[in-house]
C-alpha cells in the first residue's frame, strides 16, 4: 500500500515487474494513486553488467527474485548468487543500487534496525553452527558504509540450525538434531524474539525431510508482517 506524503489519503498500491535486457535491468512500475496514477513507468539500472562481471548464475538469480528478496525501511534487497552483493531498490526514490555483504556469511536475513539502519542475521562458514551473528550496517559519515558486529547469539547445542526467515518480529529457525538416534524430535522449529533475543520452541517433527522453501511464520503471515526490530 502507498499513501504518498498524505497519511489521510486513501491507500493505493504499486505493481512492479523486473526485466533483464542484455546488461540492463528494467523495472516496470504501475501506481494506482499519485501524479501518474493508472500509468506504467520504467526505472532502469545500467550497472547490472558491471555488477555481474566475471560471475555466473545470472539466470538463476532472476528466476529466484520472488523468493529470495528482503524488505526493510522502504527498500527491497535481492541476494545475488555467487557474489557478496545485494541488489537494492529504494521504493521512495525509485533508484537501484548495490550493497556488499561480509565475507564468509551465509543464510542471511535482513531486518529493520533502530534509527533507520539495516540489520542482518546470518551464519558464518567458520562457526560450528551453534551461533547466530547479528550485524548492523553503519554509516561512516564519509560516504562509505560497513557492517559492524552487534551481537553473537548462542542456540541450544543439540541442533544444527538453518535460518528460515523473519516475520512477526521473530527470526525463524529450523533445527536438525545432532544425534539421529535420539528419541527427541529429529527436527524442531524455533522463533527468536528480535526484541528480547529469547529463543522459543514452537514446532517439532520426526520427519526426515524439510523443504528449504517451507514458509513458517508467527503471528500474521509474512506479507502482513514487516521484519522490524
Amino acid at each position: 500500500q502507498d499513501r504518498g506524503d498524505n497519511a489521510d489519503a486513501p491507500p493505493g498500491f504499486r505493481v512492479m515487474c523486473l526485466l533483464r535486457c542484455s546488461s540492463t535491468l528494467i523495472l516496470f512500475i504501475f501506481s494506482s494513486s499519485g501524479a501518474r496514477a493508472g500509468q506504467w513507468r520504467t526505472v532502469t539500472f545500467g550497472g547490472w553488467g558491471a555488477l555481474m562481471a566475471g560471475h555466473v548464475g545470472v539466470d538463476f538469480f532472476l528466476a529466484t527474485l520472488s523468493t529470495r528478496h528482503h524488505y526493510a525501511h522502504g527498500r527491497f534487497y535481492w541476494e545475488i548468487p555467487y557474489t557478496r552483493k545485494l541488489l537494492v531498490f529504494d521504493t521512495r526514490t525509485e533508484d537501484f543500487s548495490s550493497l556488499s555483504t561480509p565475507r564468509g556469511h551465509y543464510q542471511m536475513v535482513f531486518v529493520e534496525a533502530m534509527e533507520g539502519r539495516l540489520g542482518m542475521f546470518s551464519r558464518s562458514i567458520e562457526d560450528d553452527g551453534k551461533h547466530l551473528l547479528y550485524d548492523i550496517l553503519q554509516d561512516n559519515g564519509d560516504g562509505t558504509k560497513e557492517w559492524r558486529r552487534e551481537d553473537v547469539i548462542s542456540v541450544p547445542y543439540k541442533y544444527h540450525y538453518d535460518i528460515i526467515g523473519v516475520a512477526g518480529g521473530c527470526l525463524l529457525l529450523h533445527g536438525n538434531v545432532d544425534n539421529p538416534e535420539s528419541p527427541e524430535f529429529h527436527f524442531s522449529s524455533y522463533s527468536l524474539d528480535l526484541q528480547t533475543m529469547k529463543l522459543k520452541w514452537f514446532r517439532g517433527t520426526q520427519s526426515l525431510y524439510f523443504s528449504p522453501h517451507t514458509h513458517l511464520y508467527e503471528g500474521f503471515s509474512p506479507s502482513l508482517s514487516p521484519p522490524t526490530i
